[in-house]
Order: structure tokens, then C-alpha cells, then sequence
């Protein structure tokens, strides 16, 4: 499996590399996400530390809608979509957080863009617990 490596070219000496993938390998994130991204990594520990995304497949769950008072059927009424969303930050070798969480979308939003924004979310809760600029 390939894994996409984002670097941080600003400050060679700090900043976390991410590591982003899903079930097939290599996760492309879009600009201007993946700068926002790589500025937020910039922020936490150091060179060496990584923080490892990755979620899995995407399970999508539709419902129908029967009202029989009014003779009314709707197929695919509502939908439902989900998947498993794993972080690890290892620092000097040592897996320092590890925790797992699901991602819902509901509708007719995008589960992809859910799933960078809670990234983005929990690299903010990575730089209140490490961070490499507290003398900035």
C-alpha cells in the first residue's frame, strides 16, 4: 500500500509529517485543504513524529418512506453514510495517541470533505497537547 507523505518544507527542523490513506492506498487531499493541513502539522512536535490517518470503507445505509393512511411510497428517502476514521501520532517511536472514531454524513453532503474537516479538527486537539511552537 502507498501512503501519500506531506512534509513540511517551511521548517525543516519541526512539524509532524502526516500520513493520509484509505483501503486502496494513496489519499489525495485538494488544495487549499492540504495546505491548511500542512501548516496545522507544522505546528506539532517534530520532524521525526507522525501522524497517521486512515479510514476505511465507506458503508452507505438507505431507508424508504411508507405512509399507508396516505398510499404514499418513497424509496430511498433517507441515506445515511459512514466510515471508520483511525488516528495515531507516534512521537520518537513511541505511540503517544491512538484512538478511533466513526464519521456520519447524512443526505446529500460529502463524506470525503467530513472526513478532511475532522482531520483538520484533530490535528487543532494534537497542537493544544503538542505543540513545537510554545516559545513562538
Amino acid at each position: 500500500m502507498q501512503v501519500n507523505n506531506i512534509s513540511s518544507n517551511n521548517h525543516p527542523n519541526f512539524g509532524a509529517k502526516i500520513k493520509v490513506k484509505n483501503l486502496f492506498g494513496e489519499v489525495k487531499i485538494p488544495e487549499p485543504k492540504n495546505s491548511e493541513l500542512i501548516e496545522k502539522a507544522n505546528k506539532i512536535g517534530l520532524e521525526n513524529d507522525v501522524i497517521e490517518f486512515s479510514f476505511g470503507g465507506i458503508i452507505s445505509k438507505t431507508e424508504d418512506y411508507w405512509s399507508p393512511q396516505d398510499n404514499f411510497y418513497m424509496e430511498n428517502w433517507r441515506t445515511e453514510t459512514k466510515n471508520k476514521l483511525r488516528t495515531t501520532f507516534t512521537q520518537e517511536g513511541k505511540v503517544k495517541e491512538h484512538f478511533s472514531e466513526t464519521v456520519y454524513q447524512s443526505d446529500y453532503g460529502n463524506i470525503l470533505d467530513d472526513n478532511e474537516e475532522r482531520i483538520g479538527e484533530i490535528l487543532d486537539y494534537l497542537h493544544t497537547k503538542y505543540p513545537n511552537d510554545i516559545w513562538a
